[in-house]
């Protein structure tokens, strides 16, 4: 007889599903990288472009981002996560294999666009597959288990690129690129989706309790779309009366801002400040990947214990304090513990955060919810940035990171004071609910054993 959860979920099947998210996703996350470094770097010096077609680029693929977070939301919470993702593999090889013949930059900026797009339904698709294959107490782990295993990309994409590009040069990293879209599709084929989730048959959005602290009670009288297709004015509605929802992704608009800022003052230190070469800032960024992958693992590991909420709020100020050791020091070594310990804090952030958007919307608009959330990282870079290249002439690069860092920490400050004062709190172990592979069978009943 095949092992079950408390509610009769098949555990075994369940894991094997999970698996192969995991794998698919790491899968695309490393070809991802691979493009991204040939494009912010190897194609740069090849097509010998100036800096300010390196700016165009960044905004141009954020923009595409953006504008893409909508559709994405629609055509996962539609279509399901899983066809979702197949769409975006298909989708993302054809870009990818297209890049192989670019013979400009301005070509290479084209066909970059779709994958911008790819991406970000592919993100979106695999977070919203997630709470379908695990019970609601589960999360905060496998999440973790997620941010460790797309990190990992950080670390092994920009050094596979440079290996491709030595052997076969720009058009040997594309179609890498594109293998990889078609190995995660393949992998992800083998995975049972959950049917999608029935629609609530209730008229209108809830208010959710006023106080108290956050119980499966609570979890069960949370906004639910109106009656028929759920769509993104819904999930506004969702959104606007869930407080949970609500501070998330303040404080996620807040720290991608931060992340914006330091995507013009990293390099900007480590030639100014710190002397070093461009060696020294590739290893700076696998030291932050490798610390984003530890942090991943604890979260696997002590996940079950951990309160969502004030997770959230202290990896924040974590984040204020590893940036700030980072930025603030001229000595490499202090700039790699700084960063290290920036990278343990984000993946302590990025977890509980999705953990909390998982659980706290009804599971029709996942999708459009997760993809609100992905899209407020391009849209910070496309504000930020130019801000911060700015703000970096005037005031210096050091200095601009140090009170960036110190405005999110006290950000994160603010958070834990605030979630405290409303008595919120979310202990997965008791009171997360979110439901399962065998709950979101549809009409037909739970899967077969």
């Amino acid at each position: 007889m095949p092992r079950t959860d408390s509610r009769g979920g098949n555990i075994t099947r369940g894991r094997r599903e999970l698996g192969l998210v995991v794998a698919a996703h790491t899968a695309n996350a490393v070809g991802n990288w691979i493009t991204v470094t040939a494009i912010w770097g190897l194609a740069f010096f090849r097509f010998d472009v100036s800096e300010d077609t390196l700016a165009v680029l960044v905004v141009v693929l954020s923009m595409a981002a953006v504008v893409a977070s909508g559709p994405a939301g629609t055509i996962v919470d539609r279509m399901g996560p899983k066809k979702a993702f197949l769409v975006a593999c298909l989708c993302g090889a054809a870009s990818a294999a297209a890049l192989t013949t670019a013979g400009s930059y301005a070509a290479v900026m084209a066909f970059s666009v779709p994958l911008a797009a790819c991406d970000v339904l592919s993100s979106t698709a695999v977070h919203a597959f997630v709470p379908r294959l695990v019970a609601g107490h589960e999360l905060p782990r496998v999440n973790g288990v997620v941010t460790a295993a797309e990190n990992v990309a950080v670390i092994v994409g920009p050094a596979a690129a440079a290996g491709l590009f030595e052997i076969g040069g720009l058009e040997a990293t594309f179609a890498a690129d594109a293998v990889s879209f078609l190995l995660a599709a393949g992998l992800l084929a083998w995975a049972r989706e959950a049917a999608r989730p029935e629609l609530s048959p209730h008229p209108r959005v809830e208010e959710p309790p006023s106080s108290g602290h956050h119980s499966a009670e609570a979890t069960a009288n949370s906004p639910r779309p109106r009656d028929g297709e759920p769509d993104w004015r819904t999930t506004l509605e969702v959104v606007r009366v869930s407080k949970p929802i609500t501070w998330v992704l303040t404080l996620a608009a807040i720290t991608y801002a931060m992340w914006a800022v330091f995507a013009v003052v990293e390099p900007l230190y480590v030639d100014e400040v710190l002397g070093a070469s461009g060696t020294a800032f590739a290893l700076l960024q696998a030291a932050f990947g490798s610390g984003v992958v530890g942090g991943g693992l604890a979260l696997a590991k002590f996940g079950r214990r951990v309160d969502l909420f004030r997770a959230l709020g202290n990896s924040t100020i974590l984040s204020c304090a590893g940036a700030s050791v980072y930025v603030s020091s001229r000595m490499l070594a202090l700039a790699y513990a700084g960063i290290v310990l920036w990278g343990v804090a984000v993946a302590w952030f990025t977890g509980p955060a999705r953990t909390i958007l998982q659980t706290e919307g009804p599971a029709v608009v996942h999708g459009r919810i997760l993809a609100l959330n992905k899209g407020l990282e391009p849209a910070a870079m496309i504000l930020f940035s130019p801000l911060a290249a700015y703000l970096a002439g005037s005031v210096g690069a050091q200095l601009l990171g140090v009170a960036t860092s110190l405005v999110v920490g006290a950000a994160g400050l603010a958070f834990s004071v605030a979630v405290r004062s409303a008595g919120l709190g979310m202990r997965p172990t008791r009171q997360i609910r979110t439901p399962g592979l065998h709950e979101l069978s549809g009409r037909d009943g739970p899967p077969p054993p």
